[in-house]
């Protein structure tokens, strides 16, 4: 994908989307997804991604959390999305021994914080070339990480209390506000990367975690945080205590999302959240690139729940499994596929499926 074209790419995702981007980049629900109640009366509910899939690099001494926290969400993206990142360099094999380790992530941090070369062009990083970290060169950077070595494969999105994004390259897509709770949680449900941006309520420096976690007050017990349900928690992944999850209490506060890090027992806010995540097919419901049978079981299994994903079989974003998305999946039947080892026709079994989910749709309908 061309420069222009990944910032076309990077459209409006989580705000209000037109059709299409909706059912493109509304990305996969992890199957292990944790939703874990602390009482009887679930009123305190957990939702959480695995955090074994996101990644384990450390801050260095030097102060580039930024960029730890960049290359461990891009571990989880590649962990999580192997059909759509694996034969993508993502995380580049540097040294070449034909495997991607700890050390090409311990590389890759390096790079994104100090530059990289791609195709003759030097890149600057997030800190080299006198950069100071700042939320833009944070933004740029991943741009350009993604536009060198995934191109093509993800949609990038934000929310940040800063000025002048649509200069930034990619920037137009950024909504200048602190992030608040419904895009993290949109984002989180969505299985996309969230990085964050801590700012000291006093005078101090800034510091990038990556959200893992999200607690809230489930008064109706569904397990889904509602506009009414009062968040309670947040968890991340800070690269400077790698080894476990962080979970902190969370507060609002002229207009931010407040909390205390752990290791200064101050009190941060949330002054930025960057995410990214593959721009999947319609229909594709394991992010594989193919519209298949795999796809039909999916929906299938769900048919008719409620507070569903795109990995269950929710295509238009409303939470539910039934005759749209199957429309949607049959509409998109084939995409992606090998002609030699997939017709563009479904299987007998598969359009059987698709036929009784549809009739029973129009039956239904009938009957209104």
């Amino acid at each position: 994908m061309t420069h222009s074209g990944l910032a076309v790419a990077v459209g409006n995702f989580l705000r209000n989307p037109p059709v299409f981007a909706r059912l493109a980049t509304v990305c996969l629900l992890c199957p292990v997804l944790a939703l874990l109640a602390t009482s009887a009366q679930a009123e305190l509910v957990f939702f959480e991604k695995n955090f074994a899939e996101m990644g384990q690099v450390p801050n260095a001494g030097s102060g580039i959390c930024a960029a730890a926290a960049n290359i461990n969400s891009l571990v989880y993206l590649r962990n999580h999305f192997p059909g759509v990142y694996a034969d993508t360099n993502l995380i580049p094999d540097w040294n070449e021994d034909n495997t991607v380790d700890f050390s090409d992530e311990l590389t890759s941090r390096d790079k994104m914080a100090f530059g990289w070369e791609h195709g003759g062009i030097e890149r600057s990083g997030i800190y080299g070339s006198g950069n100071t970290g700042t939320a833009q060169q944070i933004w740029e950077a991943t741009y350009w990480w993604f536009e060198d070595f995934a191109p093509g494969t993800s949609v990038l999105d934000g929310q940040t209390w800063s000025s002048g994004m649509a200069t930034w390259e990619g920037g137009e897509v950024l909504e200048g506000t602190y992030p608040k709770w419904k895009f993290l949680w949109d984002s989180l449900v969505a299985q996309l990367d969230i990085e964050l941006g801590i700012v000291p309520t006093t005078v101090g420096i800034s510091h990038a975690v990556t959200l893992t976690g999200l607690a809230f007050d489930d008064l109706d017990g569904d397990g889904w945080w509602d506009a009414d349900e009062e968040p309670k928690q947040i968890g991340f992944l800070d690269p400077n205590k790698v080894s476990e999850q962080t979970w902190a209490d969370v507060t609002y506060s002229y207009g931010r999302l407040e909390f205390e890090w752990w290791q200064t027992g101050g009190t941060y806010y949330i002054y930025r959240a960057f995410t990214e995540g593959p721009a999947l097919i319609p229909g594709d419901a394991n992010g594989d690139g193919v519209v298949d049978e795999s796809d039909a079981a999916s929906l299938a299994a769900n048919w008719g729940l409620g507070n569903t994903t795109w990995e269950m079989g929710d295509f238009n974003g409303d939470h539910s499994v039934g005759p749209a998305d199957a429309s949607i999946l049959a509409a998109n039947w084939g995409y992606g596929s090998d002609e030699s080892t997939l017709s563009t026709v479904p299987e007998p079994s598969a359009l059987l499926l698709l036929i009784g989910m549809l009739a029973g749709c129009s039956a239904r309908k009938t009957r209104r």
